[in-house]
């Protein structure tokens, strides 16, 4: 089963999430979390979802997740044209969306903290490929 759909959010550096103690999330971290939440709540994103949760079987399923983050030029590029230090470290960016589209302590909390999701442990995800562009 192949499901694709698109969040308008930008890309989140697992660097910013928690404060220094690691104990506290960070403010902007918080407003991530609630914008891809929002995201994931859409009707069009929920029925993909819906189709994921109930084919999935942890006994005999995995998953293949592909991530396209994109950048504005003016972010990913600097003004001589190289990869700019402004950009996210494209493996930095993956674990927070990975983390809310399928870990169940989002599926179980209520809006706005959490949506239904995929509603599986991120440990049956076998390939993640993730590119970044514009």
């Amino acid at each position: 089963m192949k499901v694709k759909f698109k969040l308008p959010l930008e890309p989140f550096s697992v660097n910013r999430t928690y404060y220094r103690d690691r104990r506290h999330k960070t403010q902007d971290f918080r407003d991530w979390e609630l914008a891809t939440i929002n995201a994931l709540s859409k009707p069009e994103v929920q029925a993909e979802l819906a189709k994921i949760r109930e084919a999935f079987n942890s006994q005999k399923h995995g998953f293949v997740v592909r991530f396209h983050f994109a950048f504005p030029a003016t972010t990913l590029f600097n003004k001589a044209g190289q990869i700019s230090s402004r950009a996210e470290d494209l493996s930095n960016v993956e674990k927070p969306l990975l983390d809310i589209l399928f870990l169940p302590k989002y599926h179980v909390q209520g809006f706005p903290w959490g949506c239904p999701n995929i509603n599986a442990d991120d440990k049956h995800v076998l390939s993640l490929t993730s590119q970044i562009g514009r």
